[in-house]
């Protein structure tokens, strides 16, 4: 912010845009909402910083819940952005999102793809495999189990290769509904259902936590009752009322 204080006012659209993209990066959505509209404001803004900006309004948006204005933006600046790959998959990325949020899955499976090969093109590797993990879990959705495999060993292999045992419980916990629901291997499935258990819950993330101690109840009679109790316990402090009332229709028929 000092930096505006010594500069010149046809510099401050780009400080604005970097400030917006700090504030987006750190989650302060209403911060980077506020930079990125002050830099949109800016009379002698270059091109490239005023479609930055956008991009980063359109996320933010997203981010704050505001779907529909979000989708707008995004939707409008993702044909504008072919001399700027960067922003491009940035913003392909963030509309898939959007799209997979809404059910639209052929449309985000275009996003994702479209995202993935700019990032790759780009040698943006951790950005491509995040795009390659998006459209893993998507294949997951659409049944699609061999492309799902795939996909999700790909991402697997490179997450491990550069030590990010946060990004593993999803994805091995996505693989492990691939081999349960497509391929009916339960044994290999239970296996990788604890093996996401161990990194969701070092990183607390508790709906998937709770979905693979339901799976689990599912899968095995030792513990069953152990599994469903927690899941339970998980889904009604997320006031997910679907899932407790699975659960705990389950649990009913055990006693």
């Amino acid at each position: 912010v000092e930096l505006l204080e010594v500069s010149s006012e046809r510099d401050w659209g780009k400080l604005y845009a970097t400030l917006a993209k700090l504030h987006a990066e750190k989650e302060d959505h209403e911060a980077a909402l506020q930079y990125a509209y002050q830099s949109l404001s800016m009379d002698e803004t270059d091109e490239e910083t005023l479609l930055s900006s956008k991009a980063i309004l359109g996320v933010c948006f997203k981010k704050l819940g505001k779907l529909a204005e979000a989708e707008e933006i995004l939707t409008q600046l993702a044909s504008k952005l072919d001399s700027l790959p960067n922003i491009k998959a940035y913003t392909l990325y963030h509309l898939g999102e959007i799209y997979l949020f809404k059910n639209s899955l052929e449309a985000a499976a275009n996003c994702y793809l479209q995202s993935a090969e700019i990032y790759k093109s780009l040698l943006q590797l951790m950005l491509y495999y995040e795009s390659l993990e998006k459209l893993g879990e998507l294949y997951v959705k659409t049944e699609n189990w061999e492309k799902a495999k795939k996909t999700l060993r790909s991402a697997i292999e490179f997450y491990k290769m550069v030590h990010r045992e946060d990004k593993l419980g999803r994805l091995y916990y996505h693989l492990a509904l691939v081999l349960l629901q497509g391929m009916k291997r339960k044994k290999l499935s239970c296996h990788l259902f604890q093996k996401a258990l161990s990194h969701l819950e070092s990183v607390e993330d508790l709906y998937f936590c709770g979905m693979c101690h339901y799976h689990f109840s599912q899968l095995t009679l030792e513990g069953k009752s152990h599994h469903l109790a927690r899941a339970l316990d998980i889904f009604r402090k997320l006031g997910d009322a679907v899932m407790e009332k699975k659960c705990k229709a389950l649990l009913d028929e055990m006693f």
